[in-house]
């Protein structure tokens, strides 16, 4: 299951706005449901997109996923 990192905005009514990049980027139509982790922006970081490190996100989609775990194996070839 795929998951995203972004800024919502909460509406007059209550309702959060997903940008619609993220809605397109998870496949979410109407009526689907989601889980989400809520807390309060106390100041807004600079748009993700723009940050040339958030384009190294989600390159490396396959092969191991132990990469924060086993970081010294594949960095210094260490058994």
């Amino acid at each position: 299951m795929e998951s995203v990192t972004c800024y919502a905005k909460v509406l007059d009514n209550s309702y959060l706005s997903l940008p619609e990049d993220i809605r397109k980027k998870l496949g979410l139509v109407y009526g689907d449901e989601v889980e989400i982790v809520i807390r309060k922006v106390k100041e807004k970081q600079e748009n993700l997109e723009n940050n040339p490190l958030y384009k190294i996100v989600g390159l490396c989609d396959e092969g191991s996923l132990d990469g924060s775990v086993e970081h010294d194996k594949y960095l210094y070839r260490v058994a």
